[in-house]
């Protein structure tokens, strides 16, 4: 039995999944054993990309802890 009381085996579940979000907003998991992203894109970017002016200011904010 386990510690919630229930007699109810629960399967293994592997380390990882890759997250699918849906054309309406919703979440999916799809379970990998092992990864598979090659690094390589297959889509362009979804998002324009930001400005040169923002990312070369020169100027580095380093937050202290």
């Amino acid at each position: 039995m386990d510690k919630k009381g229930s007699n109810m085996k629960v399967p293994d579940v592997p380390d990882s999944a890759l997250l699918i979000r849906g054309s309406n907003g919703q979440m999916f998991a799809a379970l990998q054993s092992d990864p598979t992203f090659s690094g390589t894109p297959t889509q362009p970017p979804s998002v324009d990309p930001l400005p040169r002016s923002t990312t070369t200011s020169g100027e580095l904010i380093v937050p202290t802890l």
